[in-house]
């Protein structure tokens, strides 16, 4: 969901443990079988709150930081192009990402 504010427009999305998962193994995959990593930043969220060497991580570290990092999250983007900034997050509600994104407004 967009929001225009003053400074620009907003984007708040959702991301599940699924997500979080899925992409973090479609990347442990990739790189066990000689291609490179997606770079996608829920695979670097991921390996933050791991915190050690991916091949020494055991499942249930795994399923536990994914359903941490899970939640509402924010960005400045504009729709249709690429996000201007990290996403922010998680937050419990979009409501909750919204007001942090435009709190200082």
């Amino acid at each position: 969901m967009f929001h225009r504010t003053r400074s620009g427009s907003i984007e708040v999305f959702a991301v599940t443990a699924k997500d979080f998962y899925d992409t973090y193994f479609k990347d442990l995959k990739a790189v066990h079988s000689g291609r490179s990593e997606s770079g996608d930043w829920r695979t670097e969220a991921m390996r933050e709150a791991l915190g050690h060497d991916p091949k020494q991580v055991r499942m249930g570290e795994i399923k536990d930081a994914a359903e941490d990092l899970a939640g509402v999250y924010w960005w400045a983007c504009f729709p249709g192009c690429l996000p201007d900034s990290e996403a922010c997050g998680p937050f419990a509600s979009g409501d909750e990402a919204l007001e942090n994104a435009i709190g200082g407004e």
